[in-house]
């Protein structure tokens, strides 16, 4: 009958749809697995590694985990450099055999895979261990041999086994200091520019002497970056037996940090450059560090450097009325209740020209300091100034600002907020020199004819 012919097919496709779901499909997908595991060195996950030990014709190295710090045991102690035990354990990790095939056992030498050969091995949490040893590179291709049982060789890229031939410098941890940055609350530092002594106060470093203002955050953040980031480029001594013999006797350079709430205190000396080099030390391991240049330039820094060198700072946003006095003119900036300049009452200007000029006085910094904590204008040409600029907000007057007569290079300011009288940039100068066609914004000819 023509149904039971229709319902044949029908179970036949639904049997035909349940053979291709998990014989083709879930059965390919599982049988690809299959094939990929066996083509894996290792099984493992790195954070199941506890030990690792390697034996190459560099050195015997031997490394433990404690907590999620990597310690060299042999053959010093001290920390290793953690990146690149995790980049050596994920290699192996992902390592797959390339090409595999048997051998007998007196064939090894003809691979590398005795004598000078490299031996890996690991010891995992669960109690387990695993290993490989690398031999000889392959005469054709990026490829090395390698073999974890006697009657079995196959090949691996050679990158992997250039991960663990390394000299002890490579495993170690190279920071010159151990410090973290935030932690960081106050510190002392003293270089051939002087001495200082900066505190942490909320966000913003303060200088404290050699005199007391705000420091540069941006400045200071190099110096603390790169005691938590600088590297060594050598060891030169595991101890500080002689002092004379790494110009430390009498350190040329000295950062006092005190750390956290305790202010506990962590001290690193480090001597003059020659030939582009200098030795640091921290106070509190061991090792006698080599140092290029760049890590000296970042602590080399003159007070200058180090201060903020802004001289007024204004509630930029607020500002809803600009006096400029120049010459014997005068300008009149206000702004309405839509947020439009005018003028001298009438004329509406350009935004973004009024911008430029509040920008430049709320970011006003000192090419050089002058004078400080002046009371008056008499000097640098300030008792009869070019221009006078004063912003208001709400009738209240939130900045002043005295520009002197230009003298050669020279361009003068002074500001009666901070009491500082320094040098600024020309182009600074500049953008606070009102030319009233520059400002106002043309009317829009509304007959004009466009194309």
């Amino acid at each position: 009958m023509k149904w039971m012919k229709t319902l044949a097919l029908f179970l036949f496709l639904v049997v035909l749809a349940i053979y291709v779901y998990f014989y083709e499909i879930k059965g390919g997908e599982k049988r690809e697995k299959v094939k990929e595991e066996a083509g894996q060195v290792f099984n493992f996950e790195t954070d199941s590694v506890t030990t690792l030990e390697i034996r190459s014709i560099m050195s015997p190295f031997y490394f433990r985990k404690e907590s999620d710090q990597w310690l060299i045991l042999n053959p010093i102690q001290t920390d290793a450099e953690k990146s690149t035990i995790t980049s050596a354990l994920n290699t192996l990790k992902n390592l797959k055999k390339e090409r595999e095939f048997n051998i007998r056992k007196n064939e090894l030498n003809s691979y590398g895979l005795v004598g000078t050969s490299t031996l890996v091995i690991l010891q995992l949490s669960n109690g387990k261990r695993d290993s490989i040893r690398f031999g000889d590179e392959t005469p054709v291709g990026s490829n090395a041999f390698a073999n974890k049982a006697d009657s079995v060789v196959f090949m691996v890229p050679s990158s992997a086994k250039q991960n663990f031939i390394k000299t002890l410098f490579d495993w170690r941890e190279k920071s010159v200091t151990r410090v973290k940055q935030a932690d960081i609350k106050e510190f002392y530092l003293k270089n051939p520019q002087g001495s200082f002594h900066l505190v942490k106060e909320g966000n913003d470093w303060q200088l404290k002497t050699p005199l007391q203002t705000r420091a540069d955050n941006t400045t200071v953040s190099s110096i603390l970056s790169k005691m938590e980031y600088g590297k060594a480029n050598a060891v030169a001594s595991e101890s500080f037996d002689n002092p004379e013999q790494y110009r430390l006797q009498k350190p040329v350079y000295q950062l006092d940090m005190l750390i956290g709430e305790s202010k506990a205190q962590k001290s690193v000396i480090l001597s003059d450059l020659k030939d582009n080099l200098a030795y640091a030390k921290d106070m509190t391991r061991s090792p006698v560090f080599t140092i290029d240049s760049l890590f000296i330039k970042e602590i080399n820094k003159s007070l200058f450097q180090l201060r903020n060198k802004k001289i007024s700072e204004f509630d930029r946003d607020g500002a809803d009325s600009i006096v400029v006095t120049q010459g014997d003119s005068m300008f009149t900036f206000r702004k309405d209740t839509s947020a439009t300049w005018f003028m001298d009452g009438t004329q509406k200007v350009k935004g973004w020209k009024i911008n430029s000029l509040l920008n430049t006085l709320n970011n006003l910094s000192a090419k050089k300091f002058l004078q400080e904590n002046v009371a008056s204008t008499s000097q640098y040409g300030l008792s009869r100034p070019e221009r006078k600029i004063n912003i208001f907000r709400r009738g209240e007057k939130i900045l002043e600002i005295f520009l002197a007569a230009p003298k050669a290079d020279l361009k003068v300011a002074f500001s009666p907020n901070s009491g500082i009288v320094a040098e600024v940039e020309e182009s600074a100068y500049s953008n606070m020199k009102i030319v009233a066609s520059e400002f106002r914004e043309e009317p829009v000819d509304l007959n004009q004819e466009t194309d």
